[in-house]
């Protein structure tokens, strides 16, 4: 548009100049005759420049649509490139990549083993501090002393009694005043016995409300191993308390330990009793256990796994590898051949070691993506994102 403007500008100041140096030094005839052929120019070359601008125009819009439909076609490829990396079957996405894809992300893959799990209950345990039961165990040690002199004591006076007695009766060479002194002396000695057993007795009751009543017989043992290998600090002991609403199972005598300060390796604890008091917090039901210390201290947690009666159940074990967390849930990719993925949900109830005992939607002898699980799923998901914008 601009160029035709200037051009307009350019003939009609060609026209004037023509009319006014006719005008001035030419014959009348021939000031009419250029007067028309400036005005017959100046329509031509109008009429030109206005064709030339309508062919810049029809060639500018079809360059413009001719890129444009480039650009489209590129996405469109680019588009299709990524959706076939994807495809669903039976409403299921399944995610393609090839040998060469595969080796360029890292995708590993693992054939899953047939496993047994038994149904296990899993509660929180921490290592019990026994300075006040060794305190405990002093007083019950004096009272089991002061018994057994009371008794030493008693069993004297009845035969310094007995033996005044016959005497008194025989030739009365004793007086009786010594007898009645002697008989006197049981009686206070009985009494004494009495005194010192209740103490023992009220001592025994308190380390059974505090400890229970297997814990409180080593209290009062001379020779208890058992004991001995705690004050040592070859064992420790733990307060194990079950979540609210679970019991114990019987003939369980046994659970596996594992400290939450370190990686996570298992050991064996062995139960002693029912403990009398339960964490303030966790109001479950409680129990005493005993395991090797093995760098476990006074006031560690821990987490204890208690193995119950039922039936142990067949599944696999999906590795901690193999899991990505999203959705507000645990998926795993199904590896369908070589190329073919599919993401499956985990269940998370049955926990283990190094991941999840699973029973449904997969089976042994399936091979599972153990690494490269994030980068299926990145995959799946921005496939998706290309369908919402096409649609």
């Amino acid at each position: 548009m601009w160029r035709r403007a200037i051009s307009l500008l350019w003939l009609l100041a060609a026209a004037v100049v023509l009319f006014i140096g006719f005008a001035l030094f030419g014959r009348p005839d021939q000031v009419h005759e250029s007067v028309e052929r400036a005005g017959e120019l100046a329509s031509a070359a109008g009429d030109l420049i206005a064709d030339r601008d309508a062919d810049d125009d029809d060639d500018d819009e079809g360059g413009a649509n001719h890129a444009a439909i480039e650009d489209d076609d590129d996405d469109d490829r680019d588009d299709d490139d990524e959706a076939t990396r994807v495809v669903v079957v039976d409403g299921v996405p399944v995610v393609f990549l090839d040998d060469e894809d595969r080796q360029r992300v890292g995708i590993e893959t693992a054939m899953l083993a047939r496993t047994e799990h038994r149904a296990e209950i899993v509660a929180m345990a921490s290592v019990v501090d026994i300075q006040p039961m060794l305190a405990h165990r002093g007083q019950c040690l004096g009272a089991v002393y002061e018994v057994e002199l009371a008794q030493t004591r008693l069993a004297a006076a009845e035969r310094e009694y007995e033996r005044l007695r016959k005497l008194n009766q025989d030739d009365g060479n004793v007086a009786a005043k010594r007898v009645q002194e002697a008989e006197a002396k049981v009686q206070i000695d009985r009494v004494s016995l009495n005194q010192s057993q209740a103490a023992l007795d009220t001592l025994v009751n308190e380390a059974r409300q505090s400890w229970g009543p297997v814990l409180a017989e080593w209290l009062i043992g001379e020779q208890v191993p058992a004991l001995t290998r705690l004050v040592e600090n070859e064992d420790v002991m733990l307060l194990v308390v079950l979540p609210r609403g679970e019991s114990l199972p019987a003939d369980v005598p046994q659970a596996w330990i594992s400290s939450l300060q370190d990686n996570g390796d298992q050991q064996l604890a062995h139960f002693l009793s029912r403990a009398p008091y339960t964490d303030r917090l966790a109001q479950g039901e409680s129990y005493f256990y005993r395991t090797a210390a093995d760098g476990l201290r006074a006031g560690m947690r821990a987490e204890a796994r208690i193995a119950t009666n039922a039936v142990a159940a067949d599944g696999v074990l999906i590795p901690d590898s193999a899991v990505v967390w999203a959705l507000g849930q645990a998926w795993a990719y199904l590896a369908l051949d070589d190329d073919h993925f599919a993401r499956i949900p985990v269940a998370t109830d049955r926990e283990l070691a190094d991941g999840w005992f699973v029973t449904d939607g997969v089976a042994p002898g399936e091979r599972i993506v153990v690494t490269g699980a994030q980068t299926l799923y990145a995959e799946e998901f921005r496939w998706q994102v290309f369908e919402e914008d096409d649609d």
